[in-house]
This record gives structure tokens, sequence and C-alpha cells, in this order.
């Protein structure tokens, strides 16, 4: 089932009326419920961690350029967001 906006504030409301709970907390219970349901897709965590090692690549090269006083390439400043 997936789970669209519409359906998603639904729930939201109908939890925080019966419960007495507030937005925050909902959004947190959401939050987790994804959370673990995505530790468990083999294709998310393998790109995640590809992801994560680009970005490390990335960081390092920058790094690297900052060292040899050479200009960082304005795509590297985008996608690390500096200035």
């Amino acid at each position: 089932m997936k789970l669209t906006e519409t359906k998603k504030q639904s729930i939201k409301e109908f939890i925080t009326k019966k419960h007495s709970l507030r937005e925050g907390v909902i959004d947190y219970i959401f939050g987790k419920v994804l959370v673990n349901k995505l530790k468990k897709d083999k294709d998310f965590v393998a790109m995640a961690t590809k992801l994560d090692a680009d970005m490390q690549k990335i960081r390092d090269k920058v790094e690297q350029l900052k060292k040899d006083g050479k200009k960082i390439p304005a795509h590297y400043k985008a996608i690390l967001n500096i200035q």
C-alpha cells in the first residue's frame, strides 16, 4: 500500500484527535517507521552507502584543492553547499 500525502494527513489528524497527541509526535512516529522500512530495503541501503562514499570523495578532493591553493569548481561548491 502506497501512503499518499492525503492519507498520511488523514491518519495524522485521526490519531491526533483520538489520542490527544501533538502533531510533532505523529511526525516522529512516521519518521521512525520510514527509517525502519528503509533500513530493510537493500537497494536503498546500497544507494545510500554509495552516495556517502561519493560525497566523501568530493569533500576530500575539495580539501586537496584548498591545500594546493587551486580554485574549487563551482559544481563542487554547489554539491557541498559551500561559498
